[in-house]
């Protein structure tokens, strides 16, 4: 073949190939409008007919202006029965010092009202009578109140 033929063949091929590319980018950048099917809605809206209404009253408190806050209501406060006082017991200060570990029996240090004692389960000092002990805490009663103890 000659030069000028084979360079007409190629330039054909060139445009051919590039006008199908042009076209895909336009065909892709300008999409065929679809068609829309119109639907028909039955009007099913029935008008409802209007009763009476009941009206509001508003009440009208509003903010102070000066105080920044809004009006207190009353209160009705209602009398109660007095209750039956009972007397208090003050329990003595008591403190937990430690505890004596001898062979068979333990005894334990506590401070009752700055007087300190050793004591061991069961016995009482100044009407404190230690129920419960053990390394970390005891159990001391005194006029039916019961309190536990942790060691200091």
């Amino acid at each position: 073949m000659k030069k000028q033929k084979k360079t007409y063949l190629l330039l054909t091929a060139v445009v051919i190939i590039w006008g199908a590319i042009g076209y895909q980018i336009y065909s892709r950048m300008n999409p065929p409008i679809p068609k829309l099917e119109t639907l028909t809605i039955e009007n099913k809206f029935q008008k409802q007919e209007l009763s009476e209404q009941s009206f509001y009253e508003l009440t009208k408190e509003y903010r102070d202006p000066f105080l920044g806050g809004f009006p207190k209501k009353k209160r009705v406060t209602k009398k109660k029965a007095p209750q039956k006082i009972e007397p208090t017991i003050t329990f003595p200060n008591v403190v937990y010092n430690g505890v004596i570990g001898g062979s068979q029996t333990k005894s334990y240090i506590l401070t009752v009202n700055g007087k300190q004692e050793i004591l061991n389960k069961g016995e009482t000092l100044q009407g404190v009578k230690l129920v419960k002990a053990n390394s970390e805490e005891i159990v001391v009663t005194f006029e039916k109140v019961t309190k536990t103890i942790t060691k200091q």
